[in-house]
């Protein structure tokens, strides 16, 4: 399945998760249309609610959403194979703050 993931703070600003795989960050942008194609991603289900989220953008590179624990980062992984821990991700059910 193919997804946005949009960020939710408060503030104004861009909003959608974009994997930039020319360099391996990722960040946010204002938008899904060019040049962000980063913004769309391959959500690959898994055991009870676990995904991979593979970025979808057109420049080559890295494409696996990899959070990385040991320093708080947020980057792109070549695979899913150790070292790279961080690409299995939780999906959970909203929170409501209010």
């Amino acid at each position: 399945m193919n997804v946005l993931i949009t960020c939710l703070g408060t503030v104004q600003g861009p909003r959608l998760l974009d994997g930039r795989t020319g360099d391996g960050s990722v960040g946010l942008a204002p938008h899904s249309g060019e040049p962000f194609s980063g913004t769309r991603w391959q959500m690959n289900g898994g055991f009870e609610g676990v995904v991979t989220l593979v970025c979808q953008g057109d420049a080559p590179g890295n494409r696996f959403l990899d959070g990385r624990t040991g320093d708080g980062t947020v980057g792109l992984a070549p695979t899913t194979d150790p070292p790279f821990t961080g690409t299995r991700w939780k999906v959970g059910v909203p929170i409501d703050d209010s």
